[in-house]
């Protein structure tokens, strides 16, 4: 399986939808001896939207995905696999900022 990316243009387009449609912020920082960039972040409106995207990230895991998939989403600390799930329990709800996203070393790309 051949993975694109998509061109710097399409992503700056869809990230600037996103933060227009009120979805994500832009936050700008810099790291030492560095220039400028910027991290975008969830607003609330993301944050509701989050238990749709990794709904969607999973469906595409499990049944588009040829092999690993290419990320992973991880508790922030403890590194167990974060899933969606319809449940009828009372689980503490999670959001962005307890998740992390890393690179999956069984993913060839």
């Amino acid at each position: 399986m051949t993975v694109r990316h998509p061109p710097r243009p399409a992503v700056s387009r869809a990230l600037r939808q996103l933060e227009s449609a009120g979805i994500v912020t832009r936050v700008p920082y810099r790291e030492s001896g560095r220039r400028r960039r910027d991290e975008y972040r969830l607003t609330e409106a993301g944050e509701d939207l989050l238990p749709v995207f990794l709904s969607l990230m999973q469906w595409g895991d499990t049944h588009l995905q040829d092999g690993s998939p290419p990320l992973s989403f991880v508790e922030a600390g403890t590194g167990r696999a974060v899933r969606v799930r319809v449940t009828a329990g009372s689980d503490q709800q999670m959001t962005s900022d307890d998740i992390r996203v890393r690179l999956n070393p069984a993913w060839r790309g």
